[in-house]
């Protein structure tokens, strides 16, 4: 039974009202809004706008950031530790460190822990969660409407659009995002979200929004061609259907109806070479390679792997796996601390959905599921470092700690 000021909350909850909303957590929307927005520099590297906003949330927030330990698993301090061994066996095997290992890596690293650290700060109450997560559907929802805009401008020879659908505006949705796989496990992660809400009490779409979501999400799925991201939506949608069944019912049939009146047309007329698109045969075989010398380099390194980075200095690709990146790289060290993460961040978020009920329950689910799709997503791409993977497991663990506050 929930004490009064629980009571306020989840009427707050009800009316779509975050418990507050300062400077600080505006800051952290229109971090979320963005985070669909991704731009190259000219040096090559890949910059997010959306940093630049979570940055300005940690200085303003930073003499007065939370701890909450129950929001955090000590799993994602054991992965931090192996990627830092991983840093110290590439400096001793090879002599040094690249500029990928140090930036990417590590320091890319660095910023998700600071994503988590700042998501769980704000954080405090379900209409908080609430808030946030709406923010974030809607930047993917007019990200992925732009998207497929655009592509019909494309692929219809009236014009490109700059900048978007780069570098397939004719043949791929990739959005703001560079890389249509990342844009797919996007669009998957939000459609998740979206499907296991929408018909709660508190969905985070209603009404008009919630309509287009159902049509625009699934739609700029397919058109992604992205099989990573299709199998990471299959994920999410099995685990969906083993702890929620009737609604995994109801959001397989959202998701399908849609396509089967829309999506013929748009294959017909504007993707004529959609089946070479989706089998590409060419990647596939490429990507195996790949994934076996993912698997010679564990083999002969199978304690601490190769080293962070290795593998990219000594070839131009790096595993699209992370499971099998970890192995490579980290060796077993990384992989039972990347597995640990994954599985101890989703037993928590299941154990937390069982001890609440209604759309908070449903929330939880929603963010299992959306969890469920980046694992999917990691099969096919490296995707332990796509910052909306970081939101959903923040959030997920500042619920874990409302969760626990409110049992007690």
């Amino acid at each position: 039974m929930r004490v009064p000021e629980q009571v306020g909350t989840a009427v707050r909850a009800a009316r779509d009202v975050p418990a507050r909303a300062p400077a600080s957590m505006l800051l952290l929307g229109g971090w979320a809004f963005l985070l669909p927005v991704q731009l190259v520099s000219p040096l090559g590297l890949r910059v997010a706008p959306s940093d630049l906003l979570l940055l300005a949330y940690l200085g303003l927030r930073l003499p007065w950031l939370r701890r909450v330990p129950e929001a955090w698993s000590p799993w994602t301090h054991a992965l931090t530790g192996a990627l830092a061994v991983g840093l110290l066996v590439s400096l001793v095997r090879v002599g040094s460190v690249t500029s990928y290992a140090l930036v990417q890596k590590g320091l890319g690293f660095g910023l998700l822990l600071l994503i988590y650290l700042c998501v769980v700060d704000a954080v405090r109450t379900w209409s908080d969660a609430r808030w946030l997560l709406r923010a974030f559907l809607w930047g993917v929802l007019l990200h992925a409407a732009v998207a497929l805009a655009a592509f019909g401008l494309a692929a219809s020879g009236v014009a490109e659009v700059p900048l978007v659908n780069q570098p397939f505006p004719r043949a791929r949705l990739a959005g703001l995002l560079v890389d249509p796989n990342a844009f797919g496990g996007l669009v998957a992660l939000g459609l998740a979200l979206h499907l296991m809400t929408v018909a709660s009490s508190v969905p985070l779409l209603r009404g008009a929004a919630a309509r287009s979501a159902g049509f625009v999400l699934p739609l700029a799925l397919v058109l992604t061609f992205s099989r990573s991201a299709w199998i990471g939506f299959a994920v999410a949608l099995v685990v969906a259907g083993a702890v929620a069944p009737r609604v995994a019912a109801v959001a397989l049939v959202r998701t399908v109806a849609p396509l089967a009146v829309v999506l013929p047309v748009v294959v017909l007329t504007l993707v004529p070479d959609a089946a070479a698109l989706v089998s590409r045969p060419d990647q596939v075989g490429a990507r195996l390679s790949l994934a076996a010398g993912a698997v010679d380099d564990f083999v002969a390194y199978p304690l601490l792997g190769t080293g962070l980075g290795v593998n990219a200095a000594t070839s131009e690709n790096i595993v699209h796996n992370t499971a099998l990146w970890t192995l490579a790289e980290m060796g077993l060290v990384g992989f039972v601390a990347f597995a640990g993460f994954a599985l101890a961040n989703a037993a928590r978020m299941l154990a937390a959905a069982r001890a609440v009920d209604g759309a908070d329950r449903s929330l939880l689910l929603a963010l299992l599921s959306a969890h469920a799709a980046m694992l999917g997503v990691s099969t096919g791409i490296e995707a332990l470092y796509q910052r909306h993977w970081w939101l959903v497991l923040a959030v997920g663990g500042a619920l874990v700690a409302c969760s626990r506050r409110e049992r007690w």
